[in-house]
């Protein structure tokens, strides 16, 4: 039996681990529900406001179905990503109270 092909026999493994490394993100989000690839206003890490209005200026892709404003687990994941700011190191002073200028004044 012939067979024709424009991919040599050594190549097609090649072709195989291409196209699966281009499908995988898409066949991830088919065995999942919407509740599991989307968050809503309520169930955002980001806290209601903060979620409506990112929303709302654009700076998070949104839909709105009903009351609910939709966006990806991923959107929202990469934006916290993108925004994170660095915790402060504090290294208190002998007098806390001098960060404030309370400290006690020595009488004369």
């Amino acid at each position: 039996m012939k067979t024709y092909s424009c991919v040599e026999a050594g190549d097609r493994e090649e072709v195989f681990r291409l196209l699966a490394r281009l499908i995988a993100p898409y066949l991830t989000e088919l065995g999942q529900t919407e509740a599991e690839l989307y968050y809503d206003q309520h169930t955002s890490p980001l806290g209601k406001r903060r979620h409506l209005n990112l929303a709302r200026r654009g700076a998070l892709p949104a839909h709105k179905v009903g009351r609910r404003v939709l966006v990806r687990h991923v959107d929202v994941h990469a934006y916290i990503v993108a925004h994170r700011v660095p915790a402060v190191a504090y290294e208190p002073d002998s007098d806390p109270l001098a960060d404030w200028e309370l400290a006690r004044k020595e009488a004369p």
